[in-house]
């Protein structure tokens, strides 16, 4: 949910069970969803821009059961990969009545897989390039910094998706 929440997780003695854990020890802080940063922007007012994974704001059907899990409907932002999740959804929507398992090895599937995503992730860039200008013609503003680094870290994690889909493209 959107509250901040701190969690005790005991004090670090080096027992066999401290070392299977990766949380640091002692207090946790979390902020919840952690694949969205508009929310850290408009809820908590900062941008974390060391994500490991944006959603991918891909607005799926109802009854797509790849898609049920929003937490996996994300790009990733350091290389721009995209999960299996993400193209599996995305196959589904293409074709409901074929198995998931052939489409994945169908070069033409996975083509037009490819180009659904491109064609989102264009219009993604064009929607941050258009506010991008607009928040040019803003002369000040209390969170405008925040707002134009949130833009900019999408902006950068988009361009590695598209790259990333260009070369899935070009082998076709």
């Amino acid at each position: 949910g959107d509250a901040v929440c701190f969690l005790y997780l005991g004090e670090n003695d080096d027992t066999e069970d401290d070392k299977l854990t990766c949380y640091p020890k002692d207090l946790l802080i979390t902020y919840g969803l952690g694949y969205n940063p508009h929310r850290f922007l408009v809820i908590f007012g900062f941008v974390p821009t060391d994500m490991k994974e944006i959603w991918c704001h891909f607005v799926f059907s109802d009854d797509n059961p790849y898609s049920v899990d929003v937490s996996k409907m994300v790009f990733q932002c350091k290389d721009g990969s995209i999960p299996q999740d993400v193209w599996d959804a995305v196959l589904y929507e293409l074709d409901p009545s074929k198995d998931i398992e052939l489409m994945r090895h169908d070069p033409m599937a996975k083509f037009y897989a490819a180009e659904v995503l491109n064609n989102h992730v264009a219009k993604q860039l064009e929607e941050l390039a258009s506010l991008r200008e607009k928040i040019d013609f803003v002369v000040d503003g209390e969170n405008l910094d925040l707002i134009k680094m949130h833009n900019h870290f999408l902006t950068d994690a988009f361009h590695r998706v598209q790259s990333n889909l260009k070369a899935e493209l070009g082998k076709h």
